[in-house]
């Protein structure tokens, strides 16, 4: 584990590979490094040996998900992050990732409602999208999308200086519909702040 964690990847596939018994959280750890070398065969192939070894580790179906997710098949990794949540539905990112699929797909309540659960679980799940990067949207527009939902979800849940900040995060990114903003009942409570107001062109008489 260590080994991964300093990006020496090919020594921490040989050390998992003498590990007796080999077990499905073996071939999961073995799966993730592959993947972090972007060998996304070679990925699919253990987090698939994992999901036969053990039918109810929820962890490989969502990273094999996650590979099918990077190569734009958003079905398979549908059905993968819905298999790991039913099998583990207290597991932040499974929702995190489900979220960001129904984003992609502009399916916005569905990504909301997604994201909120996995807020629920880990009220700090954004911050860690936000470290690791959300690379995998194709655009600004869908970025702004994203970063507008973390808002409301910040603020939904009473955490003004977060939602700001995201909100901001979301007017950089090219999000300018700012009579929405205005009519958004999930940022009711950021309505009438000074900061908010000045965001969204408010002007005070």
């Amino acid at each position: 584990d260590m080994l991964v964690v300093h990006g020496r990847y090919e020594d921490a596939i040989e050390a998992y590979r003498k590990i007796r018994p080999q077990t499905a959280e073996l071939y999961n750890k073995i799966g993730i490094a592959y993947q972090r070398m972007a060998k996304d065969e070679d990925a699919i192939a253990n987090y698939g040996q994992a999901t036969r070894l053990d039918r109810k580790f929820a962890a490989p179906y969502n990273n094999l998900g996650t590979v099918y997710f990077h190569e734009n098949d958003n079905k398979k990794a549908k059905k993968l992050y819905k298999k790991s949540i039913k099998l583990d539905a207290a597991t932040a990112p499974f929702w995190s990732n489900l979220g960001a699929l129904y984003m992609v797909e502009k399916k916005y309540s569905d990504g909301a409602e997604a994201y909120e659960k996995a807020f629920l679980l880990d009220p700090d799940i954004f911050q860690e999208i936000a470290l690791n990067g959300i690379e995998q949207f194709e655009s600004p527009q869908e970025l702004a999308r994203i970063y507008l939902t973390f808002a409301e979800i910040y603020a939904h849940a009473g955490m003004k200086a977060d939602a700001m900040l995201y909100l901001h995060k979301a007017l950089q990114e090219g999000f300018n519909n700012r009579q929405q903003l205005q009519q958004d009942q999930q940022l009711a409570t950021l309505r009438g702040t000074p900061e908010f107001d000045q965001l969204v062109g408010i002007h005070k008489p």
